[in-house]
């Protein structure tokens, strides 16, 4: 109904109760949000439409504003009209102390835990040490070498519940490397390889949800509920892994080199 995983609801829940709100299940397994105590609703605040919250904000603004109650009301009437948006904007201030951060332990050459950070392919949260090297475009990624590994990887920022800037400054500098990521964060020096299939509109949203970056290689059909996607790699891993989660909804119609190692996977699964 949200149009999003359930992994992304639960990453959202937690993210609500580290800004303070406690989230309830009841014996059925559902979800609330629980007001702190003593603490009232707001009056009115979902009274009115968006509509009508502008219109009363212009009435009053014009011919009462010299009243000493239309502070009150206009703080009423911009809580109707905004609370959505005021969720938004504290998502994105808590994705914003993250790229802070982490562009401060670049600067400084520091090492980082990304605490709590979710991977999308291991279904796992754990805390990752790393070096940050340098983001991706709009901010999205963070381009860092993983102590443990010794491999340069890509983190979603939205995926990291908390960032601690270590004391320790870079010891492995000379290995770190940036390399544009594909459609599915892998990197690589080499010639990527092409990868094709259409998929049901179910598919294309749950891709373009898990993998943002997928939607400039997303195209229309003469079907209206079946979409294109065409995209260089450097690893068939995650292309392959998105492919086998959707079995009825996505048909491959190339590479020959992918759809041989969807075979050759198959067989050795």
């Amino acid at each position: 109904m949200l149009g999003i995983t359930t992994r992304s609801v639960y990453r959202y829940v937690d993210l609500l109760e580290q800004l303070g709100l406690k989230a309830q299940r009841d014996a059925h397994g559902r979800l609330s949000l629980e007001r702190g105590a003593g603490e009232e609703a707001p009056v009115g605040w979902n009274s009115f439409t968006p509509q009508e919250a502008a219109y009363l904000d212009q009435m009053v603004r014009t011919v009462g504003r010299d009243n000493p109650l239309a502070d009150g009301v206009l703080a009423k009437i911009q809580a109707a009209s905004e609370v959505t948006a005021g969720a938004q904007l504290t998502y994105r201030a808590h994705v914003a102390q993250h790229v802070e951060a982490l562009g401060l332990a670049i600067q400084q050459q520091k090492q980082v835990v990304l605490r709590g950070y979710y991977s999308a392919s291991s279904q796992s949260v754990s805390d990752r040490r790393v070096e940050p090297v340098r983001f991706t475009e709009n901010y999205a990624s963070i381009s860092a070498f993983e102590v443990e590994t010794g491999l340069n990887k890509y983190f979603n920022v939205d995926r990291i519940t908390s960032v601690e800037v270590l004391d320790e400054p870079f010891a492995f500098a000379a290995q770190h490397a940036f390399f544009p990521p594909d459609v599915f964060g892998f990197q690589g020096h080499s010639d990527p390889h092409e990868v094709e299939w259409t998929m049901t509109l179910r598919a294309k949203l749950l891709l373009q949800e898990e993998y943002s970056a997928s939607t400039a290689c997303t195209h229309p059909t003469d079907d209206p509920l079946a979409f294109l996607f065409r995209a260089n790699v450097y690893n068939f891993k995650g292309a392959g892994r998105f492919v086998r989660g959707f079995p009825d909804d996505v048909r491959v119609v190339g590479s020959k080199e992918f759809l041989g190692y969807l075979s050759k996977n198959r067989k050795t699964s």
